[in-house]
């Protein structure tokens, strides 16, 4: 009689049961095993376990930690193509997706779509922990977004303020997490055997990691047992002191601390305005010219456009380092990037052995002026696909040159030093008009000598040729205009 009874029950392990779909029996009900469940059950044990308590209360925010890798990756290589190269602008208006598929091969743009999903997965988890986390401060506004493919790249580039302050607070929020959960439990385990080390974030893999979340239920289904009493229907237990002893040798004894290094990314045009490098020339001062014979062979050493970039993202660097910290002008550029620790940074070889600190400027003149007259000149081979070497100028600041200007130019320009005014008009363009809300109209003959004093430059320079009539909002068009003209002259 019994067999045949306990052959009516059937069990369910939490599953909803559709009523029609069977006939009536007798049902036996099985909890599921979950963590929620394991909770409930140590919550009704007279013996504590702190460890296992302590990873129950953190698990979800420990379960984003095993996303660091990724992020941390992500944020490497967004620091190495951005850094000083973007404008906020084009950072607010280009989404994730637009990045990640602009000249990446299919590889490469793989990686970056499980990157950005890692992103995605950790923010999801903790981002509301963020609003408390004391180390930087997160809008409420950027806690709304989601961080997909589909976000402006503005949030994704690690910076310390703006939306950039998202992934940054992230990554820090998670190593935090990740490093007081490990000290706590090392302080509580107290064995001799675990000895602590630490390890740079950069290096960071899963290993190192508490990266247990595809074991989980197989580990709470090997620790728990099945009873059957009388009247009491079936019972869950589990082996508590043996479930924390494995959680704490397979996943915790022995994980490293994280030294907590994040890049943060300046804009362009936090490096590139009057005031930095009116610093750089008062804290560097004073400030010389390179010889017309080293510009040339440091240009004809480098040769294509990518070789000129890189160096000139160096020296970008430099000048970050210069216009807060200074230095003295007659040390030589290869033992200052020695000091930088950049001195396996692809760079000229020949700006290493002739130039010293008090060049920098004049090096910065030229290799971002040729880098954008090659935009001009050359412009199939354009960096990132674009026709513009000022795109992301104000449109207002782009207005085109009249007819009777450019005749004027012709016959004004072989009366000037055209490297000079073109080193000029660059540094101008850059510091000055990009940043400066004033009235667009004004002359670039009667503004560009208060300028040339008050940030240190050379005011000997002759612009009694250029034409009066040229604005502010022309003089982009008139380097541009200038460019040609030198190349057209070298041609004859």
């Amino acid at each position: 009689m019994q067999i045949m009874i306990l052959c009516t029950i059937w069990c369910t392990s939490g599953t909803p049961v559709v009523k029609d779909s069977l006939e009536p029996h007798m049902w036996g009900y099985r909890p599921r095993i979950t963590l929620e469940h394991l909770v409930r059950y140590m919550q009704q044990q007279k013996k504590k376990f702190p460890i296992l308590e302590e990873f129950l209360k953190n698990e979800t925010v420990l379960q984003a930690t095993q996303y660091i890798p990724d992020i941390v990756r992500l944020q490497k290589l967004l620091f190495d193509e951005m850094h000083h190269r973007i404008d906020r602008k084009m950072a607010h208006k280009m989404s994730m997706r637009d990045f990640i598929v602009r000249h990446r091969t299919e590889n490469l743009l793989n990686e970056y779509q499980k990157m950005v999903a890692s992103v995605q997965r950790a923010w999801l988890l903790v981002r509301d922990k963020l609003k408390d986390h004391g180390q930087l401060k997160v809008e409420e506004e950027y806690l709304k977004e989601d961080l997909g493919l589909t976000t402006a790249l503005e949030f994704f580039i690690p910076t310390t303020t703006g939306p950039g302050a998202c992934t940054f607070s992230l990554v820090h929020y998670l190593s935090y997490i990740h490093n007081n959960f490990i000290d706590w439990c090392r302080a509580k385990s107290k064995t001799s055997a675990w000895h602590e080390h630490k390890i740079q974030l950069a290096h960071t893999h899963k290993c190192h990691l508490l990266d247990y979340q595809s074991q989980l239920t197989s580990i709470l289904l090997s620790h728990c047992h099945y009873s059957l009493r009388l009247g009491q229907g079936r019972e869950v237990s589990y082996d508590l002191p043996a479930l924390e002893k494995y959680i704490l040798d397979r996943f915790i004894h022995g994980k490293p601390t994280i030294l907590v290094d994040i890049p943060h990314v300046s804009y362009q045009e936090d490096i590139y305005t009057a005031a930095k490098f009116a610093a750089v020339r008062k804290k560097v001062a004073p400030q010389s010219a390179l010889q017309q014979r080293v510009q040339q062979d440091i240009l004809r050493e480098l040769g294509s456009p990518d070789k000129l970039r890189r160096s000139l993202d160096v020296v970008e660097i430099v000048l970050g380092f210069l216009t807060s910290g200074g230095g003295k002008p007659k040390t030589t550029l290869r033992s200052y990037l020695r000091k930088l620790k950049m001195e396996k940074r692809s760079f000229s070889k020949k700006a290493k052995e002739h130039c010293n600190l008090e060049h920098i400027l004049s090096l910065w003149q030229t290799l971002s002026g040729v880098v954008q007259s090659h935009d001009i000149i050359c412009p199939l081979h354009m960096h990132a696909g674009l026709t513009e070497p000022f795109h992301t100028l104000n449109q207002e600041l782009l207005q085109p040159l009249a007819e009777t200007q450019c005749k004027h130019l012709d016959r004004a320009l072989p009366k000037v030093d055209l490297s000079a005014l073109l080193g000029t008009l660059y540094e101008f363009i850059e510091t000055y008009t990009r940043h400066i809300d004033m009235n667009k109209e004004w002359g670039l003959v009667d503004t560009l000598p208060p300028h040339l004093e008050a940030s240190n430059l050379d005011p000997s320079l002759d612009l009694d040729e250029l034409p009066e009539d040229i604005t502010l909002a022309q003089t982009a068009s008139t380097w541009k205009y200038i460019v040609q003209f030198q190349a057209q002259q070298k041609q004859h």
